[in-house]
């Protein structure tokens, strides 16, 4: 057939080209010399991360970062995913636009999750060979004495023979020579004494160690060229019956112990191309196959002065702005690959359905250490103003790529007014709940404010769909980290509503939604609302569950960030404790308090220190609204109601030292009595607990305290020591208000 003739035709160019890369691997270590040092391993100090297809130079430690999740490989017949899998039949009546089809047939579910679409596929067993099994998260060098240091760190690592990397460090003068030359040096990187090094027509035995996910090998500097380095090299699954060379994948799809082609060629099992740099976020498979077929000449390769290594230099570069990847280690050491489960969605009842593919309507979790997210920093991004930040969570079925295409306009819009913009992973289809999902999204956070100058006070979060009940869900129990929050079209945590006070609430839903009439949404905007805090409904009359909801509201989600700044320390805390068998200690996921209250084990909280000045957000006299609108935007269905809530603003204000605390269900709790600007001497403390409570204060100056209680009982003692006292409240009696007064006797 044409297509096959096409494909084989393309597969006859690659092969002698790829032979190349074979150099390396092609004589096996174990007949060769062997190099034995005697000095001790490097230590690496630089820690894991950074942006996708970018090298750092601190130091004298090179690190270069790769990208993620590329097993399937050059895309050497140039054909698309949607070349192969159609969600329905060209000759569909309703000729519906992309983002309406989307939602009737479900095409999304599973179709954007597989972006990548070379031409290899892994062995099925999963256990021997997870997903990114063969890929190079990270390559890092550094010299010392008269010997260079590698450490290739794997993405997967089911064992160290799974994989194989070659690098060739050949002159920087030839740089256009292809992928090796004689003049080189040709590194292979196998695990388990399989490493070898190649120059001047022998080979010698490398030494190397294997570590958590990493192969590490040292060779001698006299082995390697002269001057400065051109670094090219390739990495994938390593042949079980010899682990010094790369395995060849059988025609058809993949078995149970062998990788497939997908088609009815043989194809050598080179999964991915180091230094292959990409302006954009994600790779490009069609490209990695053009650079294959052309020897990796022109930007396919990484020039490094080894002086630079030796002398310790540190190398700085400009921030790279546009769109781009960034991964992180996480402190989670789980399995490798993705953990895939059945789908939560009905196939569609549309007589010309036609299935996707095998990944359709299955739910899956990225597990293992580490994790990747997408950025688009602006142009005018230098480092040194701190910037705004919009966090984004996409849907079920979807990847960190999904603002990039699909809600039109919002990135775009981001850049234009001078954010940030990051859209995370959530390690799948998590909904971002306690566990990896919410792990995903607060160690994202901590990692983007490792790296770029992020304003604290104006770090907004949004998402569509599963990402809406996300925002939701990670807002409730992170309250004291956003300034407001844009949920489009999903809906949960209304138990929860009570710890967004401070956070302002956009959000928006339809009466064709998942969420049947938009009921969910509407309860949330409800429990918001009757408590008189900032909150905004947007409901579509004629929308379905579509992205839509998100670009034709994008003038109203704007303005509603711009609005808002995060408030720090505000005068009432109202925290709702997350149940106690949600938390996941292990992954630092203990949500007992927000502000300046912590430590609360149960129930719910409400606590006013009368030393701040009290901020809208749940004060007296809130303004509510409800009136049809036309949003304008592009769909031309924009016709909603639109439902506000603006908070009252509070009175006049006179300091006082003393404190206010409504207790239904906890029995213990803390508060920073510096946050909440309150000293512990002569300190006034109304208590209304259910129960008797242990209060502990944190933050007091140390000495000895006289507790005075307001209504008949023994007077007791409190000690403070390294600014933190402890006393014990008895629950109230006939629901009626006490006072507590501390007084230091002595220090």
């Amino acid at each position: 057939m044409p297509k096959v003739s096409a494909v084989t035709r393309r597969l006859r160019l690659l092969l002698p080209l790829l032979a190349v890369v074979l150099i390396g691997a092609a004589l096996p270590a174990s007949s060769a010399p062997s190099y034995r040092p005697t000095g001790p391993w490097a230590t690496w100090h630089v820690p894991v991360g950074g942006v996708m297809r970018d090298a750092t130079l601190t130091r004298g430690e090179w690190v270069y970062t790769n990208t993620l999740w590329l097993a399937l490989g050059a895309n050497a017949d140039g054909l698309e995913r949607e070349d192969y899998f159609l969600a329905h039949q060209p000759d569909d009546p309703l000729r519906m636009s992309g983002d309406l089809r989307r939602a009737l047939t479900y095409e999304f579910f599973g179709m954007g999750r597989s972006v990548t679409n070379g031409d290899h596929e892994l062995p099925t067993d999963t256990k021997r060979w997870p997903d990114g099994t063969g890929e190079v998260a990270e390559l890092r060098m550094k010299v010392d004495a008269d010997e260079l240091f590698i450490r290739v760190l794997w993405h997967s690592y089911p064992s160290p023979t799974s994989q194989l990397a070659t690098l060739t460090l050949g002159s920087a003068s030839a740089a256009g020579a292809g992928l090796a030359s004689s003049a080189d040096a040709v590194v292979t990187i196998a695990g388990r004494g399989g490493s070898s090094v190649a120059a001047g027509g022998r080979v010698v035995s490398a030494a190397s160690r294997d570590a958590d996910h990493a192969t590490e090998v040292r060779v001698p500097l006299a082995l390697l060229p002269r001057g400065r380095w051109a670094l090219r090299g390739t990495y994938g699954l390593a042949d079980p019956a010899d682990p010094t060379r790369y395995w060849t994948a059988h025609p058809g799809p993949a078995a149970s112990e062998s990788p497939g082609s997908g088609g009815p060629t043989p194809y050598p099992s080179i999964l991915g191309m180091l230094f292959a740099r990409e302006e954009t976020w994600q790779f490009d498979e069609r490209r990695q196959a053009e650079m294959l077929r052309s020897g990796m000449a022109g930007d396919a390769f990484y020039v490094l002065d080894p002086h630079d290594l030796s002398r310790q230099r540190t190398y700085i570069p400009k921030p790279r702005t546009g769109d781009l990847s960034r991964i992180y280690s996480s402190r989670y050491r789980g399995p490798d690959g993705i953990q895939r489960a059945p789908g939560v969605v009905p196939a569609p009842d549309v007589p010309s359905y036609a299935p996707i593919g095998k990944d359709f309507n299955v739910t899956y979790t990225r597990t293992g250490r580490l994790q990747d997210y997408a950025m688009r920093v602006p142009a005018a991004y230098d480092g040194r103003r701190a910037l705004p930040l919009i966090v984004y969570l996409h849907g079920f079925g979807g990847t960190p790529e999904e603002p990039f295409r699909l809600p039109l306009g919002l990135v775009d819009e981001a850049e234009k007014r001078g954010y940030l913009f990051a859209s995370l992973q959530g390690r799948g289809d998590t909904f971002y709940r306690p566990g990896l999902g919410e792990l995903d999204v607060t160690e994202a956070l901590a990692d983007i404010a490792r790296h770029y100058r992020v304003d604290p006070d104006r770090v907004y979060l949004m998402g569509h769909s599963m990402g809406g009940y996300g925002t939701n869900n990670i807002a409730t129990r992170h309250p004291d980290l956003f300034a407001a929050v844009a949920p489009a079209q999903g809906t949960d945590s209304t138990g929860l509503a009570g710890n967004l006070r401070y956070v302002p609430w956009l959000g928006i839903t339809s009466d064709q939604d998942i969420d049947p009439r938009g009921d969910a949404a509407n309860r949330m905007y409800g429990a918001l609302s009757g408590s008189g805090y900032d909150a905004t409904l947007v409901h579509y009359r004629t929308k379905t569950h579509e992205y839509s909801s998100i670009y034709d509201t994008l003038p109203r989600i704007f303005e509603h960030f711009a609005r808002h700044r995060r408030v720090v320390d505000p005068a009432t805390v109202t925290w709702v404790r997350p149940p106690a068998a949600e938390d996941r200690p292990e992954l630092g996921q203990v949500p007992d308090g927000a502000y300046w209250i912590d430590g609360v084990d149960d129930g719910v909280v409400l606590a006013t220190s009368r030393a701040l000045r009290e901020r809208p957000g749940g004060a007296a006299n809130p303004v509510r609204e409800d009136k049809e609108v036309d949003e304008g935007g592009p769909s031309g269905r924009t016709r909603a109601l639109l439902r506000t809530t603006r908070p009252g603003f509070p009175g006049s204000f006179r300091p006082r030292n003393e404190m206010s605390i409504t207790a239904l269900g906890p029995s213990q709790l803390t508060v920073d009595l510096r946050r909440a600007r309150l000293v512990a001497h002569r300190l006034s403390i109304e208590i209304e607990s259910e129960k008797e409570l242990q209060l502990t204060l944190r933050g007091a100056a140390d000495g000895r305290y006289r507790v005075l209680f307001g209504r008949p009982h023994d007077p007791s003692w409190m000690t403070v020591r390294r600014g933190v006292g402890v006393l014990t409240a008895p629950g109230t009696v006939a629901d009626k208000l006490y006072t507590i007064t501390l007084q230091r006797v002595s220090r």
